[in-house]
């Protein structure tokens, strides 16, 4: 089977969805699908030799399989206005199928040793991202039957229908409703009523959607109770013990088993605000550090005014350390004394079962698909919001030893769940049920 990969992910910073996506292309690729992904990067063609030609687009490709390829874009081509400009020049009907020649692929670890073939239709997720999706529709259809595609799977809800893809089929993946649940954004951001329309679209008029969790299922089956919805559930890491290093640790003063930590995007549904609060009240208790991983999002300024505000000894006992690598990551995984992660919405919480991987005992709440993540392995809190409920867990997960040894009887069993073996096997069942 010809299997076309469309996301707006691949040219987006690395998030949750883009694991699923480099999780499904794997799986197709082994079971002997022949499988590619819509591209929309510009790239002025030599002409002059065929072989450097290929060369310079094999190096393209390398690079948009990577996380973050908005640096492919010049500045002045990623705005409403500039895309109209292209429009009028008609670049955008340029569609094109590129054969990938795996001698070219420089590293074999890089996605694009998975892929088969590129349908190439210049700038088509910005025009998606900008809300002009039926300019790209119009090509894609046409490239789907000129070039024999099978079948259509999107790495998250778009503005696609059956007929838009015919005559192959259309899988749509939905990580989770987040936009139209926690209406985070400003009042003047869109967000919430495009993913609402697209969520329509595609619960409506797909012929399989393929969710992150139960939860999410769920919520699809409200919009559409007719809809063909099939459960697949994410992998989590399973390779802490290859990291050994705690060299990291040292640099920055912290000791084994001795110190709290959460790993995630700084946004308002991590709930890091009445974390910190509740670190604050635990503290005479427990008396370690509390390390904060991650990179800013949407709430970012408003959670460090937060943390610039608490009373100094507990100001100095809260580590922000921004992005960090995997090695250290797994430094701070495998050597802290629990994972706390209150967080107030989740698609599935892959997070909490990494944890579960280095042993590490974790609190988190009970909202979203967090407990299908956490099964009988985790602490959870019934209300986030409460600080006084998210300070006694705390202090629970960090002090009761019985209570620890108890979640760590389970947390084999949780991870067992999220491997790669079982999503290639949910993968390659619904494929076969489609």
């Amino acid at each position: 089977m010809k299997i076309l990969f469309v996301s707006t992910e691949f040219e987006e910073q690395a998030r949750g969805i883009t694991g699923i996506i480099k999780s499904m292309i794997t799986a197709a690729k082994e079971d002997g699908h022949e499988v590619g992904i819509l591209a929309g990067y510009p790239r002025a063609s030599l002409k002059d030799s065929e072989l450097l030609d290929s060369k310079v687009e094999h190096i393209y490709l390398q690079h948009y399989m990577k996380t973050g390829k908005k640096d492919l874009f010049p500045k002045s081509l990623r705005g409403k206005r500039t895309l109209l400009q292209i429009a009028a020049s008609r670049d955008y009907m340029k569609a094109s199928e590129f054969r990938v020649d795996q001698e070219l692929i420089v590293h074999n670890h890089n996605l694009a040793s998975k892929l088969d073939y590129v349908i190439k239709i210049p700038y088509a997720y910005q025009f998606i991202n900008h809300g002009l999706p039926s300019v790209p529709k119009r090509v894609l259809k046409k490239a789907i039957k000129k070039y024999k595609v099978d079948l259509v799977i999107t790495g998250a809800p778009m503005d696609l229908d059956r007929k838009d893809v015919a005559p192959a089929k259309l899988i749509q993946f939905v990580h989770d409703t987040m936009p139209v649940d926690m209406l985070e954004t400003p009042v003047d951001n869109q967000t919430p009523v495009k993913f609402a329309r697209r969520l329509y679209v595609t619960a409506a008029g797909s012929d399989m959607i393929l969710t992150n969790s139960q939860d999410t299922a769920a919520k699809v089956h409200e919009v559409n109770p007719q809809a063909n919805v099939k459960v697949l559930y994410g992998t989590a890491s399973s390779r802490a013990s290859h990291f050994t290093d705690t060299s990291y640790l040292v640099r920055k003063g912290l000791q084994k088993d001795n110190f709290l930590l959460f790993i995630g995007v700084l946004e308002l549904r991590k709930n890091l605000q009445v974390l910190m609060d509740a670190f604050m009240k635990a503290y005479p208790q427990i008396k370690m550090p509390l390390v904060i991983v991650g990179g800013k999002g949407f709430g970012h300024k408003e959670i460090m005014a937060h943390y610039k505000d608490l009373p100094d000894e507990i100001h100095n006992n809260v580590l922000f350390t921004g992005y960090i690598t995997e090695t250290d990551k797994y430094a701070l995984l495998n050597n802290a004394r629990a994972y706390v992660y209150p967080t107030l919405y989740e698609g599935i919480g892959l997070p909490v079962v990494e944890a579960f991987s280095s042993n590490l005992p974790v609190m988190t709440s009970n909202k979203g698909a967090l407990p299908e993540a956490g099964g009988e392995a985790a602490l959870y809190v019934e209300d986030p919001y409460d600080v006084d409920e998210v300070s006694n867990a705390i202090i629970r997960i960090a002090t009761d030893e019985e209570l620890r040894k108890k979640l760590r009887t389970h947390m084999n069993e949780q991870v067992e769940k999220f491997t790669p073996e079982k999503f290639h096997a949910r993968f390659k069942q619904a494929l076969e049920d489609l």
